[in-house]
């Protein structure tokens, strides 16, 4: 039975492996991020696009679970060295399709909250809307200092079967992440 589910595997990993040119780049981007203090504490907003190839949605469909890291960064600004990092906050969010229920599951790994959608359109756009992540608490922050928050999502890579993390690191189409979003913050 093992050596089964191992030719199995094999097979939808050659069937995965892509074409030099997909139909449509993969990409994500985040747009409309906006910055605000909520009572003692630093909170970011974003909404962000994604745009997956054929390849990653296939994936997808035959129960490869994408793991995308949300980061935040809090950077204090130096005037004669390089910005140093005040706050690092990492969030993980798992997409995974259950074939026998037909839904799309996303999980956030810090909270354990699970939300399931009828659609792979409905799941990105939940996991899209960025709502109330956490920044900093107003502690953390001097006043008289000049910081940089930063938003950036991104596939984990690592996180792939095993298998399939050499084509990931080679192919184009598995390079998801957004560029760095940086924004003034006022404490």
């Amino acid at each position: 039975m093992p050596v089964l589910t191992s030719i199995k595997l094999w097979l939808v990993l050659i069937l995965l492996i892509p074409a030099s040119v997909s139909a449509r780049d993969s990409e994500v981007s985040i747009k409309n991020l906006k910055f605000y203090k909520q009572e003692q504490n630093y909170y970011l907003d974003a909404d962000v696009k994604f745009h997956l190839s054929a390849t990653v949605e296939e994936a997808l469909r035959h129960g490869v679970a994408l793991v995308w890291a949300v980061q935040v960064k809090v950077w204090k600004k130096n005037h004669f060295f390089w910005d140093t990092e005040q706050v690092k906050f990492i969030d993980y969010y798992r997409i995974r399709y259950h074939a026998l229920l037909d839904l799309y599951q996303v999980k956030n790994e810090q909270s354990q909250t699970i939300e399931r959608f009828n659609s792979l359109r409905a799941a990105f756009a939940y996991l899209g809307k960025l709502r109330a992540v956490s920044v900093a608490a107003k502690k953390d922050l001097s006043v008289d200092a000049i910081y940089q928050v930063g938003l950036q999502i991104a596939l984990d890579k690592e996180q792939l079967p095993l298998p399939l993390r050499s084509i990931a690191y080679i192919n184009k189409d598995w390079s998801l992440a957004s560029r760095w979003r940086r924004m003034p913050l006022n404490p």
